[in-house]
């Protein structure tokens, strides 16, 4: 027999038990008798109690796209309950990415797709009664910038032309935008405007000045992206120091003619020599070094009209060095404009040079 406590009884042989808790939940004994003899019965109370989830029956979960996230449904019962588990009201079915955890009360998502976003809720139920709650999940998408429809991050383009950089994504939630030029932030003018939501940076009139790297970052909770552009401003070819030079040495003296060009695309430099290209020329001594056309020991035969042409698909510009070559070395400082003709060519109006001890030219640019 259970050991139990004796229990008194009306005599309708009845107890009544008030506001049954857990821990009255036992074995019970009856028993009767008379002087004819006794009886008994065993009683089991069980006592159910009806699912409890603990914490608040509706809430709002986020994570970011490919992480790891577990739902947790904490669950208080007795007999324990049954747990269901429902996305968006229909009922879950393990796989594909989605685990219901030993016990019920745990959903695990292994890795985060867009696909996951919606409502969960997950019912419990016993014989005592049934509880549920709400899981609305929201994923974010970390920025990742669409690469340009051509694919090309090099933008070429004219002086007084627009520029225009596309930076754009499907992240959520919202984003922002910064633009970089040459690693410092963009600095706003007149002639600079943003358009959907910095998405699209525009420049209007461009000079050489905005040449450059450009650089788009874009930033949310859940992670960040940048992209940047190649920017090339086309400049028509010019030389740096455009005068024409008159040179005057001594017979052996070594010389360097040079002809500084700039724009985009680089010019190409050619050399001619009393208007014939020098790059095939036999005549010993001289060495075309780009822009430096270098004469060694020069000669009588040396003297003449120099030209070095600088030239891009924009433009054409050239630069005139009149070469004379004389048995004595001239003292001025400053020679008189010279007003002579070298095998049938003008030469006034040319720029005195003086060559100096280290075989470069002293004159005016």
């Amino acid at each position: 027999m259970p050991d139990v406590a004796p229990l008194s009884f009306s005599s309708s042989l009845s107890k009544q038990i008030h506001s049954v808790q857990v821990t009255e939940a036992d074995s019970y004994v009856c028993v009767a008798e008379n002087p004819a003899g006794f009886a008994e019965r065993l009683l089991t109370l069980n006592v159910h109690v009806p699912p409890r989830i603990f914490g608040a029956t509706s809430e709002n979960v986020s994570a970011v796209l490919h992480s790891s996230l577990s739902l947790v449904c904490d669950v208080q019962s007795h007999p324990s309950p049954d747990v269901t588990w429902y996305k968006d009201g229909q009922i879950i079915q393990p796989g594909r990415g989605l685990l219901v955890m030993p016990g019920g009360q745990v959903l695990q998502i292994a890795r985060v797709q867009l696909s996951n976003q919606g409502t969960y809720m997950c019912k419990v139920k016993n014989p005592a009664g049934s509880a549920e709650k709400q899981v609305h999940l929201t994923v974010y998408v970390p920025p990742s910038i669409k690469e340009p429809p051509s694919g090309n991050k090099e933008a070429v383009l004219g002086l007084g032309g627009t520029l225009t950089l596309v930076c754009e994504t499907d992240a959520v939630p919202e984003r922002t935008v910064t633009w970089y030029k040459n690693g410092q932030p963009f600095t706003v003018s007149s002639s600079v405007s943003f358009r959907k939501n910095r998405q699209r940076l525009e420049v209007r009139d461009v000079q050489a000045s905005d040449k450059g790297l450009y650089t788009c970052k874009m930033a949310n909770v859940a992670g960040e992206d940048e992209l940047t552009y190649t920017v090339i401003i086309q400049l028509p070819a010019s030389i740096l120091h455009p005068q024409n030079e008159t040179i005057q040495l001594t017979i052996g003296s070594s010389i360097f003619l040079s002809c500084e060009a700039q724009g985009y695309p680089p010019p190409k430099i050619t050399w001619l020599k009393d208007g014939e290209p020098l790059e095939h020329s036999s005549e010993r001594g001289l060495i075309i070094r780009g822009s430096r056309l270098q004469i060694n020991r020069p000669q009588q035969s040396h003297t003449g009209l120099y030209s070095s042409i600088a030239q891009n698909h924009l433009a054409e510009v050239h630069k005139d060095f009149l070469l004379l070559i004389q048995a004595q070395l001239v003292k001025e400082q400053g020679l008189p404009l010279v007003d002579e003709t070298i095998d049938g060519s003008a030469v006034n109006g040319f720029i005195p040079s003086i060559l100096t001890n280290d075989g470069t030219i002293d004159g005016e640019r």
